[in-house]
């Protein structure tokens, strides 16, 4: 595994990170599993720079202050083969099949099947690869 400079890895208070291997992470990316998340990157995946793969959310639903409500954890998969651009942000609760592709700049926040190359913040497929 490789991952560039200003790259970071977070699993503190009961987050998991699987990593498999032979992954590629790029300049700037966060992966994220803080507050019970749970994220699990399968083998030959590659990362594009300034992404975050994050697996909690704070919580919304009270009246007071957004920093007093807590977060609630979520878990992200991320099959093999995948190729994730540049400026991506994946969200709770979503897997990314194997042999997918994630264009620059697109957000995840459903699931990518297999063989699918995704772009957009509306996440339109244009393209099955299979």
């Amino acid at each position: 595994c490789s991952f560039m400079r200003h790259s970071s890895i977070n699993a503190d208070e009961n987050g998991v990170v699987k990593i498999g291997n032979n992954i590629s992470v790029n300049y700037n990316v966060n992966i994220n599993a803080c507050n019970d998340g749970y994220i699990e990157i399968g083998n030959d995946v590659l990362i594009g720079q300034n992404t975050v793969i994050r697996a909690s959310d704070h919580n919304t639903s009270d009246q007071k202050k957004i920093s007093y409500q807590g977060h609630s954890g979520g878990k992200i998969i991320i099959g093999n083969n995948v190729w994730i651009g540049a400026n991506c942000v994946i969200l709770k609760n979503v897997k990314i099949d194997d042999n997918s592709v994630i264009g620059a700049g697109t957000v995840i926040n459903k699931d990518v099947k297999k063989n699918e190359i995704v772009v957009g913040n509306q996440q339109r497929v244009v393209k099955n690869i299979s």
